[in-house]
């Protein structure tokens, strides 16, 4: 089993993340892919792209929540 976790905070006005991820598995693998983005400044854009190949039993997961505070709720772009 495998396990990646990643965490990105947008802090400045308009700031922009884009995260990647590929997994390759096979036989019984297990991958837990996972992302967590915080919008904390108004006009961010963030973009999360995670692809999965597998093969024979393998198991393959992405979690990518995100959050907003009160303050950017409206004015955030955020696309999984």
């Amino acid at each position: 089993m495998a396990r990646t976790e990643v965490h990105a905070r947008l802090a400045g006005p308009g700031a922009t993340t884009h995260l990647n991820g590929a997994q390759l598995l096979s036989d019984t693998q297990h991958a837990d892919f996972t992302t967590v983005v915080r919008h904390d400044a108004p006009h961010g854009t963030s973009r999360q792209t995670v692809k999965n190949v597998l093969a024979g039993r393998s198991r393959g997961v992405f979690q990518g929540p995100y959050s907003r505070s009160r303050v950017t709720r409206r004015k955030t772009d955020g696309y999984r």
